[in-house]
């Protein structure tokens, strides 16, 4: 349009004016891309950035209007403007249905204003749901100093996809306790292991560190027990096995649901398993901040990766929590090394004071080889 209604317009002033509103754009457009650098087209740009470009845009289309209604002859300047007219509406209704279509969920419509609208409605749910399942009664529980752990971003955002950032970055609790509580200044966040920023105060005794009223949340509420046992993604070190790693043996390793099973010696099992194949452990008074790197060696039949349906699960029993919730163990390493999964990465293994007993899940078919599965006693204690 601009293009065709160049020689048309009127003056060379005009002329000048629509190459000045183009730089404008151009500048403008420049500016929020390289400011404001976008990941992919699924990104949505805040409207703040979009409000001059969008001026500007409206300016030029006017004076190119102007230059194609000085062109027409002037009996037909009427059916111009009713044509030009018909166009702007049918491109503002096909960006409203585009954002009607957005605010349902539909695919390739998340980045029209109906989509973000959306979005926002869905982190804004996410968010009272956390108030109200764990804030709201601590606010009301005490005015002093709160310690309460932390809940990976990773973990959260898997339970609540809307609260994960359009570039990827996964906010864990404590980054929100601004918006989440009247009294943010009253909380500190603990965790078993360090985290990315912010970073809460790492512990290693959760369960004795907490504030007793956080402790009587976990224990009555439903909805807090279960947001402390979310499933979860270990993660693992792999090195070669040594003598003083795999001296200490469960006394009590159960292995159920097998086709079959037989210890080849002190520290190997080879175990049939037709998927539904579990492998138990008990410890006599077990305790959470003694037993708690779990290791072991595990041949897979099938190639395993981190997929839910193939990975290798792990659950556990407490009295604090029931031990339905399965979480994922890392794919078993190829060159058989030794598999280090420190378990005081899950909040609900922290918070026990005592393990009754672990259970891992066999989910391929066929013959699986399990050397040196044991949770030893921490030395460094």
């Amino acid at each position: 349009m601009i293009v065709a209604t160049w020689p048309a317009l009127p003056s060379r002033s005009l002329q000048f004016q629509l190459v000045a509103v183009l730089m404008i754009m151009s500048g403008v457009v420049l500016m929020v891309c390289l400011g404001r650098p976008v990941p992919g087209i699924g990104h949505v740009i805040p409207p703040k950035y979009l409000f001059m470009p969008y001026t500007w845009t409206c300016i030029a289309i006017a004076i190119s209007f102007d230059g194609g209604w000085q062109r027409v002859p002037e009996k037909w300047r009427l059916v111009y403007t009713k044509l030009c007219l018909l166009c702007i509406l049918i491109a503002w209704g096909s960006h409203g249905v585009a954002s009607g279509l957005g605010s349902r969920g539909m695919p390739f419509f998340e980045t029209t204003r109906g989509g973000e609208i959306r979005e926002h409605q869905l982190e804004f749910a996410a968010m009272q749901e956390l108030r109200a399942t764990i804030f709201a009664p601590l606010d009301d529980a005490s005015d002093g100093l709160l310690q309460i752990v932390d809940i990976n971003g990773n973990t959260l955002a898997r339970q609540y996809p809307a609260l994960r950032f359009p570039w990827g970055y996964e906010p864990q609790l404590s980054y929100m306790v601004d918006v989440l509580s009247d009294k943010p200044s009253h909380y500190q966040f603990l965790y078993a292991t360090e985290l990315v920023f912010p970073n809460p105060t790492v512990s290693r005794n959760l369960y004795k560190n907490v504030s007793p009223e956080f402790l009587n949340l976990i224990q009555t509420s439903e909805e807090a027990n279960r947001l402390y046992s979310l499933p979860a993604i270990l993660d693992s070190q792999a090195r070669p096995a040594t003598p003083s790693e795999i001296q200490d043996r469960p006394t009590g390793l159960t292995i159920i649901d097998a086709v079959e099973s037989q210890q080849q010696d002190t520290s190997e099992w080879l175990i049939r398993s037709d998927g539904r194949a579990k492998i138990v452990l008990r410890y006599p008074e077990w305790k959470s901040d003694e037993r708690f790197q779990l290791q072991m060696v595990i041949h897979s039949p099938q190639p395993t990766t981190d997929a839910e349906d193939t990975a290798v699960m792990l659950s556990f029993r407490s009295a604090l929590f029931s031990g339905e919730t399965k979480h994922r163990l890392p794919p078993p390493d190829d060159a058989g090394l030794l598999q280090i999964i420190d378990l005081q990465q899950l909040p609900s293994f922290s918070l026990s004071e005592k393990i009754e007993f672990l259970t891992i899940d066999l989910p391929h078919s066929g013959a699986y080889r399990v050397e040196h599965l044991s949770v030893p006693v921490d030395q460094s204690q």
